[in-house]
């Protein structure tokens, strides 16, 4: 039997509704002393948070906290800068517009938006299907070759698990930010891929 392996690599995804939203959010306040900027950014930051718990948001964490002096044209500090950053799962996604208009309402100027994303809370069953797709993927391409080349496809050797695209992007920002007081953002769940991506050597017959 002659010897020879072939190598290939087999991509597949799976699709389904996504059933939350990621909400990153940052509240930002400029004054003169770090002190006054700090108070001003929590007054903000504890009427976000006390609206989204009002409105059944119970998945909320602390993603950051910085201070940055502003300077003046001469050098001087004019001024001093605090942001603070949370995230948020919005699990109803039916409400979730309505919540992501209430939280830059709640908010006001000092709120910024930085990323909203679709996605699922688990998604073991789409990557699996993901994962028996790239097999598959890379069982063809294999069977092509093999053939291709007057041999037999063999036996799997390795396996080796590429880099798959997880989720889709953020949202457009026309589709993120709201206008205080707005009706709410429109939001479409549409369908989101789970992808994979695999590496397979087979040996030739």
């Amino acid at each position: 039997m002659a010897e020879g392996t072939v190598t290939v690599t087999g991509t597949g995804s799976a699709g389904g509704a996504p059933d939350e939203i990621r909400l990153d959010l940052d509240i930002s306040a400029l004054a003169a002393s770090v002190g006054a900027a700090l108070d001003t950014a929590n007054e903000a930051m504890s009427r976000v948070q006390a609206m989204l718990r009002e409105r059944g948001v119970t998945d909320l964490g602390t993603a950051g906290l910085s201070v940055y002096p502003r300077y003046g044209d001469d050098g001087t500090v004019t001024g001093h800068e605090v942001t603070e950053s949370i995230t948020a799962r919005l699990q109803d996604l039916a409400r979730a517009g309505e919540i992501v208009s209430a939280a830059c309402d709640a908010g006001g100027d000092a709120v910024r938006i930085r990323e909203l994303s679709l996605g699922f809370g688990d998604d073991s069953e789409l990557l699996a299907a993901a994962r028996a797709a790239a097999i598959s993927d890379a069982r063809i391409r294999a069977g092509q070759y093999a053939a291709a080349a007057g041999r037999a496809l063999g036996a799997v050797l390795t396996i080796r698990e590429g880099d798959g695209d997880a989720l889709p992007g953020p949202l457009p920002k026309a589709m993120m930010l709201a206008d205080h007081g707005s009706s709410p953002v429109p939001i479409a769940a549409g369908t989101r891929l789970v992808s994979a991506g695999v590496t397979v050597t087979y040996a030739l017959d």
